[in-house]
């Protein structure tokens, strides 16, 4: 499993909205992603595919949100014992369609 830290636009509308519902932590959001995203790769994002309870309602609310991978920032490794936890922070732009 990869934790992903997504950051959104400052100042944009999705922002300006998770900063209001109390979801952005350190100007991020965070999802748990099961393959390592690509720079320029989609990302969907719905209330079934997150953890984070505040995002999920905030998500049951609105659609699909998509993202388009514009910047790995940082990638690091937490080790507990002999399983290890790869967080990756990503620069993201939000996109209407996916396509």
């Amino acid at each position: 499993m990869i934790h992903v830290n997504i950051y959104p636009e400052k100042g944009g509308l999705l922002y300006n909205q998770l900063l209001k519902e109390k979801v952005l932590i350190n100007n991020s959001f965070s999802i748990n992603v099961g393959v390592k995203p690509n720079i320029g790769e989609t990302l969907s994002i719905n209330n079934l595919n997150v953890s984070n309870e505040r995002l999920q309602k905030f998500l049951s609310r609105t659609h699909t949100l998509y993202f388009k991978v514009d910047d790995i920032i940082q990638s690091y490794l937490i080790t507990e014992g002999d399983n290890g936890i790869t967080v990756l922070d990503l620069k993201c732009t939000l996109i209407e369609k996916p396509f």
